[in-house]
């Protein structure tokens, strides 16, 4: 089943997708802190970066405990859900 595709960034986003395999959408780091209110490896759900805003080799860190996403020292969001650290990072994909 296909679910959302939902672009992130512009504001302080808080979001959640719809039934199905959600794609979350980080074009650039813009200083304030999304909100993911739902995000399910089991249903598919990605969190999809852009190279061109974030460049090739940057480097994401997820802290399970708080559900902090983050670029370098930067958080971009919260997966309010708080998923596994291998949830998420099997639903990492870059663009």
């Amino acid at each position: 089943m296909y679910g959302d595709r939902i672009i992130l960034g512009g504001g302080k986003n808080v979001v959640e997708g719809s039934g199905g395999a959600d794609t979350f959408v980080f074009k650039s780091a813009n200083g304030n802190t999304d909100v993911i209110k739902d995000f399910s490896a089991k249903q598919g759900d990605r969190l999809e970066v852009y190279n061109s805003g974030f460049g090739s080799d940057a480097q994401f860190n997820y802290n399970a405990s708080s559900g902090g996403l983050f670029f370098g020292d930067t958080q971009i969001a919260i997966l309010e859900n708080k998923p596994s650290y291998d949830s998420v990072s099997s639903g990492f994909v870059r663009s």
